[in-house]
């Protein structure tokens, strides 16, 4: 199946497509979708990314041409979520051509349309409603070929919007010289990152990306929500949020500071550096 549906973001801000990246389906599982469509018929992998905070219902939809293929789409998708299935020809010389309709929270609504006809080429459409339209984006894109990928992405117009990515959650160790034979010792806590800095500092995130520092004996929630953080010297803490928003620690709480990255480093004398 030939695929040139990653490139759907490309001129997009980097951490929308950092975001999307956390959602979208693995490709293993297109092709294991597509490797269960009847290999005589014209068919569509239909990939659906939610990057927003909302839930969506999936209610209605029509076949011009076709029908599901053998795994058919589910009825929610959830926020930071992805659903993916295929829609396939149902006779000789025809192709597939219909659309899904979906709720946001109840706000109708988000139309996606495919067609993979078999004369002439793949195209898809998007609709988002009024009611939708000033706060989401839709786009989409479908690779050529009879047996095809549909991708489509919703989200926030304004990337401050974007949800934080669930992180995993890991155990929390720390390497003590003094042990016989030297070893790591486990701290209580979970978190997802952590990052030392040079005098020591230790400052981590959870899986939903709720901040912490070590206070010598404990981990200690401090106030705000980071995707990354780095750490310096003691007083130099600097973090992205999930829409790449720069933060700095003023030693009180974390003040945002103009501009937007993908990525953020900090050396030992406080020196500040990011890519986007």
């Amino acid at each position: 199946m030939s695929d040139t549906t990653g490139t759907i973001l490309d001129g997009m801000p980097e951490a929308l497509k950092q975001a999307a990246e956390t959602v979208r389906a693995a490709d293993d599982l297109i092709s294991a979708v597509s490797g269960l469509v009847p290999t005589d018929s014209r068919s569509i992998v239909v990939e659906i990314d939610n990057l927003t905070k909302h839930t969506l219902s999936n209610v209605t939809g029509n076949f011009a041409h076709g029908g599901f293929g053998p795994t058919l789409p589910q009825a929610l998708i959830g926020p930071m979520k992805a659903d993916v299935f295929s829609v396939i020809s149902d006779g000789i010389a025809t192709g597939v051509e219909g659309s899904r309709t979906y709720l946001s929270d109840g706000v109708d609504g988000l139309l996606m349309g495919f067609d993979d006809p078999f004369l002439g080429g793949n195209t898809v459409n998007v609709t988002v409603s009024p009611a939708l339209s000033s706060e989401l984006n839709l786009v989409a894109a479908i690779s050529t070929g009879n047996r095809a990928h549909a991708r489509y992405v919703l989200f926030p117009k304004d990337l401050r919007d974007l949800p934080q990515p669930l992180l995993k959650p890991l155990l929390i160790f720390r390497f003590n010289p003094g042990a016989t034979p030297p070893a790591f010792g486990q701290v209580n806590g979970q978190l997802a990152r952590i990052a030392v800095g040079a005098g020591g500092a230790v400052w981590g995130l959870d899986a939903a990306g709720l901040i912490f520092r070590f206070n010598g004996a404990a981990f200690e929630e401090v106030s705000g929500q980071l995707a990354q953080i780095a750490v310096g010297a003691t007083s130099a803490v600097w973090g992205l949020n999930a829409a790449g928003l720069i933060f700095r620690f003023n030693g009180t709480a974390f003040e945002e500071v103009s501009g937007q990255l993908a990525q953020i480093a900090v050396g030992s004398d406080g020196a500040v550096w990011g890519l986007h």
